[in-house]
């Protein structure tokens, strides 16, 4: 008996130290609360808000724009006769065959999820000239004069030693869409001059969502962020091989850096595009793909401590 009464008293002993603390995080000052986050709406309330628009780049066997059965000749090609390197023949796609712009459409029932109209979607339209892994990236930009700032916490990060990750260059200049595109009624202009822009989240991200029409293609999906540091992960988020509106998430996984032990501890992710591509033997004479509500459930701090308001007053 009092070998038992014993074993019961180190047992109970341990639990308490186990629980306790956790008890404390929960009812002290230190807390979190989780929310939805919207991070694009595709043209809606949200993206006219802060001036965002959403351009494509497409792999080089894209479809070609032609003026009376020749291939446009590209300035910027031309130039490479003087010693100078070629633009890339993606760039000069034909905006008949292959572009995005804004139309109008929803998934049933996310009217209940967003307060807001919820009219347009983003559409992507493809063809290509040869089979192989074609690719189409989808880059959020701020238009020319929009109110928000183009904000980048990721530049200048160096490299860590032995992580699996990627470093790309972020794309300075500025892109102009095709001018046939975005021609539905009250649609954002695509026209317009633009910046590239990565769309910062909130608090530490614990997934990242978006709503996806797909026509049966044998085509893929990816979501590209960065972290505070300049790493960029690449979130897969399945094929286009279903038909109709299908919801695909993803989490964010621990090794995705969000924070530091130095203040400020959180340094929130950014988003910085979609890449769609291809299976080697999927046709290449046609590819349409929609996109409407890009959202990221995040933990958000709700810590309290003497001396918080100073927190982010860097200077």
């Amino acid at each position: 008996m009092k070998r038992v009464n014993l074993h019961s008293i180190i047992f109970y002993t341990i639990l308490g130290f186990l629980v306790v603390p956790l008890y404390g995080q929960q009812t002290g000052d230190k807390g979190f609360v989780f929310q939805s986050i919207t991070l694009s709406d595709f043209g809606d309330g949200y993206d006219a808000a802060k001036s965002l628009i959403w351009q494509p780049r497409f792999s080089d066997s894209v479809v070609q724009a032609t003026v009376e059965g020749a291939a446009v000749v590209d300035p910027a090609a031309a130039a490479g006769e003087a010693g100078e390197a070629p633009a890339p023949t993606g760039a000069n796609y034909d905006p008949e065959r292959a572009g995005v712009r804004y139309l109008e459409g929803r998934p049933d029932g996310i009217g209940t999820i967003v307060a807001g109209p919820q009219k347009f979607v983003l559409g992507v339209k493809a063809q290509f000239t040869q089979l192989g892994y074609n690719w189409i990236e989808l880059h959020p930009r701020i238009a020319a004069g929009g109110a928000a700032a183009a904000v980048d916490p990721a530049a200048g990060g160096a490299p860590v030693a032995g992580e699996p990750v990627t470093i790309v260059e972020a794309e300075e200049s500025t892109q102009l869409a095709p001018p046939t595109l975005g021609a539905v009624e009250n649609a954002p202009d695509l026209n317009v001059e633009s910046t590239p822009f990565r769309i910062p989240f909130t608090g530490i991200a614990q997934d990242l969502s978006v709503w996806v029409w797909g026509g049966y293609y044998g085509w893929w999906v990816e979501a590209y962020v960065r972290d505070y540091l300049g790493y960029q992960y690449r979130l897969p988020l399945g094929d286009l091989m279903f038909v109709g509106w299908k919801y695909k998430r993803i989490g964010i996984t621990p090794n995705i850096l969000q924070g530091r032990k130095r203040l400020p501890a959180f340094q929130s992710l950014t988003f910085e595009m979609f890449k769609l591509w291809s299976f080697p033997s999927e046709k290449v004479d046609q590819l349409y793909v929609y996109f409407d509500l890009l959202q990221h459930v995040t933990m958000v701090s709700t810590e309290i401590y003497n001396g918080k308001s100073l927190e982010r007053q860097l200077w």
